[in-house]
């Protein structure tokens, strides 16, 4: 499909129209995903490092090496961290350590 412009600000005025639709598409994708099962919310980087008691420095270290819970990459260039509720919950039971016996070690 060819495309023409009478000049350079029709095709300027296109990109921007076009770029307005992505970002109003990805908006309402993030909106959606926040809102699509009321128990099972997204929350942000900073509100799923407060919600499992970690610092956001700390908790991006976490997702940085791998360690961390599984989350979702949105945004431009996938700058957003997202976490479902239920995956943070996976995560800390799987952190779980069993208690030992009065006097055993660990």
């Amino acid at each position: 499909m060819a495309f023409s412009y009478s000049d350079s600000s029709d095709l300027i005025l296109d990109l921007d129209a076009q770029i307005q639709a992505l970002q109003e598409c990805r908006d309402r994708m993030v909106r959606y995903l926040k809102n699509s099962v009321d128990d099972d919310p997204l929350m942000s980087n900073a509100e799923a490092g407060r919600y499992v008691g970690w610092s956001k420095p700390g908790f991006d270290r976490l997702r940085y090496k791998g360690k961390g819970p599984e989350y979702f990459k949105m945004g431009e260039a996938g700058r957003k961290i997202y976490y479902r509720k239920s995956a943070l919950d996976r995560w800390l039971d799987q952190q779980r350590v069993p208690s030992t016996p009065l006097g055993g070690t660990e």
